[in-house]
């Protein structure tokens, strides 16, 4: 088990009807800042698309995976990487022209920012790329994309939404005349 921005899995059960494969095109999955400070793999980072082992035959053709380029993110004591597209087991997956800014442990173990053990990998750059059968792959994924400033999450003022939409006040119904005297 795994924390993804994507994961594609059966962990709902019925895999042999779920679990037929798939196509992820151009996933673009960018991190603006590490998730944890203090576990026990330092700065952690979501992985971009995990594949569950009881998923075959997926592919994803094109996209990128971005995440911040700071010495906390890669502590190889502790054995924690990125993993742009992540698989254990999953049979049939293919991976073509993706592209992970990413630190890498090395020696390999689990955390190569594109991991396919028993797939494909092929016109794809990260630094560090373990597959079953790779063609045409490249250790140097370029220049990191410069990335304009990231929208504040902080809420609008109260004051401010006050202002644009005031209470409305409802006043009672006005009292019914008194009935006619007979």
């Amino acid at each position: 088990m795994f924390n993804s921005v994507n994961t594609i899995n059966c962990q709902q059960g019925n895999c042999g009807t779920l679990g037929k494969g798939g196509k992820y095109i151009r996933p673009i999955m960018i991190h603006d800042g590490y998730i944890n400070t203090d576990g026990p793999h330092g700065r952690y980072y979501l992985t971009g698309i995990g594949i569950d082992d009881g998923t075959p035959d997926v592919s994803v053709e094109g996209g990128y995976y971005l995440v911040p380029d700071v010495p906390g993110s890669d502590n190889i004591a502790k054995g924690k990487g990125e993993n742009g597209v992540l698989t254990y087991n999953a049979t049939g997956v293919v991976i073509d022209g993706f592209r992970a800014w990413a630190r890498a442990d090395y020696p390999p173990r689990w955390a190569a920012p594109i991991r396919n053990p028993r797939g494909i990998v092929r016109n794809s750059k990260a630094r560090l790329i373990i597959a079953a059968k790779k063609e045409n792959n490249s250790t140097d994924p370029g220049p990191r994309p410069v990335l304009g400033p990231f929208p504040s999450l902080e809420p609008p003022a109260m004051a401010g939404i006050v202002a644009a939409f005031p209470p409305v006040v409802v006043q009672p119904p006005p009292s019914p005349p008194p009935a006619p005297r007979r």
